[in-house]
Parts: C-alpha cells; structure tokens; sequence
C-alpha cells in the first residue's frame, strides 16, 4: 500500500514484480481467517441458542463486550422478545431484573454476578433461567392473590384489587385470569349445572 500510495498511477501499481501473487496469496489468508471466524461464531452460537437470532457483527460486539451489560442489552430486543433492558447494580456486575420498553419491571428472583463467570453464553444462560423462574414465580404469587381477590364480591374493595393487580406484569396478569377461570370451569364441570350457573355469574 505504500508503494501504491507513492506511485498512484494504475500502470505503474500492475508493473510491480510479485504483486498479483501478494494479493492472491492474501485473499487465500482471507478466506481462512473469514472461514475460523464463522467457525468460531458458529461455535459461540451452539453455546448460547439465542445467538442465532444476532447477525454476525452485532455477535461480535456481543462477544467483543461480553462483560458490559449495557453493550450487550443493546442486542437484547434481538435475542428476547419484549425484553429492552436488564436491571442492574454494582457497576453493571449484578442483574437484578428484566424491563420492557413499554416500563414493566420484573426483579429476578435470585440476582447474576457476572464476575462469577464472565464467559458471555454461561451468565447469559444464567439471566434466561432467572427470566424464566422469576416469572413462574410471578405467575404463582398472581394466581393466589388475585383468586382472592375475584372471590371478594366487595365492590368498595375494587380500586384496592386494581392496584394489587398492577403489581404484576400484563402478560402475569392475563395468565393468571386465564388460569383462574380454567379452574372454575373445571369446577364447574364437576359439579354440575349449579356450578356452571356460579361461573357464568
């Protein structure tokens, strides 16, 4: 390049002794740099599934920052859906939660320390379980509550039932309805016509 850069002149750059073998010889290194890369991504890919989700450079930037939470949950809307964000404290080495760009927060269960093991795939795997745990167990507790609070047939306690039921994610709230109204028509076919007539009511 600095002898190109010295002489510009096309006719001068091909009467360069031994360039087209440089070049050729170049692109064959290239090609395996690029043929380990996808290798290497590939590999990272199987380790983590979600990966496969992530083109190729923004899996690079993943890797390139694995141990800053605010690089990679730029990502993150790619790899969970309805997850913007991740709740974080200590300089971003503890992840406490998971947010939504519509401002629901979930708080995990049971916090990620990244210096742990601060292998990408490995604390990665470690949020997904908590996402998943800490909304089963958002789901339980919902359950509970808002049976509860749909048996009390109180209407002066209906501002206090909205705001027991805003403590809890939508997606947790429309679950838990869902699952209480399939066990009362469960119930319902158990027992019979008079209980089908306490479900519709």
């Amino acid at each position: 390049m600095k002898k190109v850069a010295t002489k510009p002149n096309i006719l001068d750059v091909i009467s360069q002794p031994g360039l087209q073998k440089t070049l050729e010889r170049l692109a064959d290194l290239l090609a395996k740099i690029q043929k380990a890369l996808g290798e290497y991504l590939e590999t990272q890919r199987s380790a983590f599934a979600r990966f496969y989700f992530v083109g190729d450079e923004d899996l690079l930037e993943i890797i390139g920052n694995s141990q800053d939470v605010k690089n990679v949950q730029r990502h993150f809307n790619k790899m969970f859906a309805g997850i913007s964000t991740l709740s974080n404290e200590e300089e971003g080495d503890l992840v406490t939660g998971m947010n939504s760009r519509e401002g629901e927060s979930v708080k995990f269960s049971k916090s990620v320390k990244i210096s742990d093991d601060p292998k990408i795939n490995v604390w990665l795997s470690k949020v997904e379980d908590q996402m998943q745990l800490s909304i089963a167990d958002n789901l339980s507790s919902a359950v509970k509550e808002i049976s509860m609070l749909s048996e009390s047939k109180d209407k002066s306690k209906e501002p206090e039932k909205l705001k027991q039921v805003e403590l809890y994610p939508a997606q947790v709230v429309v679950l838990s309805m869902q699952v209480i109204w399939s066990t009362k028509v469960e119930k319902a076919l158990e027992t019979g016509a008079a209980g089908l007539q306490e479900v519709v009511n």
